[in-house]
């Protein structure tokens, strides 16, 4: 009997080791260590649950549900929770035990540490008494012993219902005898199977000799439907076009968040007087900055500033700490760029309160806020690749807040007397961005991890989502951005024909950039011979101050994300390149094939050419692989053919984007066409 651990199939009991409980609706069963068959979170014990016999403990859902508590971020007294779960302690034979979904406790020579499975970021283990020490192995041998030597007289309860089946009656409920452990081995002591009914699941898969149930597996699987509405597309030319797999992969950096520490820029001046000045900072451009106060109104927003300049923010530790060795030179920088402007500059006032505003909230927001602020006043130092990357990142803030505001609201938005932190937005972002941050190129991937609510705002997550796949999660959210919108407001940016303009693009990066990797480098200069490009831009000339600057048209734009891989060109029938909520017209050739005077003879011909070559690749194997469809389309995509393809090598193909792997692939399947061809 007995469930899926945690799946929908039997939350009471430990599926595997006894009778647990039956799903959600059952109820009843027994338990190898004398606790009786759990019930479903969903419904209260059935009438048909007898009393427990004599000599066993009576473990409701309630009571199975309280371990819990031994999950928290310090994981303290490790003996008594071994103790107490006994069902997982068994497994710390394997160099790890099982404290929640996703979750272990691993220890070795270098120590104990909670790891979270999915992410693998690990936090030390330590008592919880005023010596602050780890434990031993010869601690974690005896807690282990003592768990094992544990046994209980069982109960019974109502056989399950969940599964469909019919009560089981109850078995042997007793554990074999304990047999004492090898010298430097833990003990592994496998309770009984045999007792007691309890409904549908089935043996939990983590424990290495069953599969958890349909239910279960659903919640983890990669299929899932829309989490979000699907983001706009831009159409141009009769193509349509996506984020490509640039936008999730320019950004990524060894820390996670964007810049490491030694990446950081010096402050362009020291303060001298650092609490005066920036006192003065903020009254001149903060209006009330007097009267804000932030933690709880216990601290005013001027002190927290000034002590956040001189050793970071105190509850991610000391000022040499992980995230505080980011956000300490950060915020130096930023004040040290605002004692340079001037008080009525806008840009300044814009920092300033959005600094002050930020005390007002919990310090992961502060964090976020000041490397945010930070990227912002750097960004132009950048390269042109990385300042583009960096103008997506808006976007990618407002996928995850619509994904939290879906999921996850009213409580997301409430104050702390009406929702726990973990169920409050900072934190549930923080959430999101260590599951899916890696895979779509967040840059503040180490604050989120050490935010003090993350596995707790983790399990919220899990509760709400069909899946917390990182990759499925980040393609969802990738996805939801809409790609007009984002290209547009680039294009907007560096066509800015302002004198005053505040610029995320720097203009003269575009053009050393383009004369490396463009083959007319001109492009990016407005062009009179060809003004139907510019037609429907707004400006669409610049002006006689601007006329040496770069000036793009969306054609050009669209040349350069392209050569960035931060656009791809979306495969589709003709038809779908209307949106969803446009009516479907019938296809017809577009603008592109008109103007080389193709009709649609000569397109259907194309078409069968390319898959002709499609299938021709396909067909030949090296070593047994074969050429992913997604290689082969990027090959379609650059309209390559046979005899091109057979002279290109792997560099040739990692210059159109695929991974190494790939190219080495194409590469020796270059090879074989080519002696076939000889032969």
């Amino acid at each position: 009997g007995g469930g899926a651990p945690y799946g929908r199939g039997g939350y009471g009991g430990f599926g595997g080791y006894g009778g647990g409980g039956g799903g959600m609706t059952g109820g009843g069963g027994v338990s190898s260590y004398g606790a009786g068959g759990g019930y479903g979170l969903a419904a209260p014990p059935p009438s048909s649950a007898s009393a427990p016999v004599k000599g066993s403990s009576i473990w409701s859902w309630k009571d199975d549900y309280a371990w819990k508590q031994y999950d928290g971020p310090t994981c303290n007294q490790l003996e008594n929770a071994c103790v107490v779960l006994k069902a997982k302690s068994v497994l710390l034979s394997q160099g790890f035990f099982m404290t929640r979904r996703n979750y272990v406790v691993r220890f070795g020579p270098k120590g104990i540490f909670q790891e979270n499975t999915r992410t693998k970021f690990r936090r030390q283990v330590r008592r919880s008494d005023w010596s602050g020490m780890q434990y031993t192995p010869s601690e974690i041998k005896q807690a282990v012993a003592k768990a094992a030597k544990a046994k209980g007289g069982g109960g019974v309860g109502g056989g399950g219902v969940s599964s469909g089946r019919a009560p089981a009656p109850a078995g042997p409920t007793m554990m074999k005898p304990y047999v004492a452990p090898k010298p430097g081995s833990l003990p592994m002591v496998f309770p009984s199977n045999a007792s007691g009914g309890g409904g549908g699941g089935g043996i939990g898969s983590f424990f290495g000799f069953g599969s958890s149930s349909n239910a279960s597996k659903k919640k983890n699987s990669t299929s899932i439907p829309s989490l979000l509405p699907k983001g706009k597309r831009l159409k141009f030319n009769g193509k349509k076009y996506r984020l490509g797999r640039g936008a999730a992969s320019l950004g990524e950096t060894k820390s996670g968040a964007g810049a490491s520490s030694s990446e950081i820029a010096q402050a362009p001046t020291a303060l001298s007087n650092p609490p005066q000045q920036i006192q003065q900072m903020l009254k001149e451009s903060v209006k009330g900055v007097d009267s804000m106060r932030g933690q709880r109104g216990q601290r005013s927003v001027t002190e927290m500033l000034q002590a956040c300049y001189q050793q970071g923010l105190f509850m991610h530790g000391g000022p040499t700490s992980p995230v505080n060795s980011l956000v300490v030179p950060a915020i130096r920088y930023v004040f040290g760029w605002c004692s340079q402007a001037k008080p009525s500059d806008p840009k300044r006032s814009h920092i300033l309160n959005t600094l002050a505003d930020a005390c007002l909230d919990c310090q992961q927001v502060q964090a976020r806020e000041i490397l945010r602020l930070y990227r912002e006043l750097t960004n132009q130092h950048q390269t042109l690749p990385k300042q583009i990357f960096s103008f997506l990142d808006s976007f990618r803030e407002s996928a995850i807040d619509a994904m939290i505001t879906r999921y996850h609201s009213p409580k997301c938005d409430q104050d702390h007397t009406k929702s726990r932190p973990h169920e409050q937005r900072a934190h549930l972002r923080s959430a999101y961005v260590v599951l899916a941050g890696s895979h779509m190129g967040m840059r503040d991937i180490l604050p989120s991890k050490n935010d003090r609510f993350l596995y707790k705002a983790q399990s919220e997550v899990e509760s709400k989502l069909p899946t917390t796949d990182g990759g499925s999660l980040a393609s969802e959210l990738l996805g939801s951005i809409d790609v007009q919108a984002f290209v547009m407001a680039l294009l907007t940016d560096i066509n800015n024909q302002s004198k005053t303009a505040d610029r995320s693009i720097d203009r003269k990066c575009i053009f050393n950039w383009a004369g490396k990797n463009l083959d007319d480098p001109h492009a990016v200069f407005y062009n009179d011979e060809n003004k139907e490009d510019y037609a429907d831009l707004t400006p669409n000339k610049p002006t006689s101050d601007n006329e040496y600057e770069p000036f793009l048209s969306l054609k050009v734009l669209v040349k350069i994300l392209l050569k960035l891989h931060i656009l791809d060109i979306e495969l589709t029938k003709r038809r779908d390149l209307n949106d969803d909520d446009e009516d479907e017209e019938k296809a017809k050739p577009g603008k592109d094939s008109k103007e080389l005077g193709m009709d649609f003879d000569t397109v259907l011909q194309e078409k069968q050419k390319a898959q002709k070559f499609a299938q021709q690749l396909k067909s030949i194997k090296v070593r047994g692989k074969t050429m992913k469809d997604g290689s082969i389309d990027l090959l379609l995509k650059h309209n390559l053919t046979v005899p091109k393809f057979k002279t290109m090598t792997k560099r040739d193909f990692l210059n159109l984007g695929m991974t190494a792997g790939e190219s080495v692939l194409a590469g020796k399947v270059a090879t074989v066409m080519l002696k076939a061809d000889k032969s």
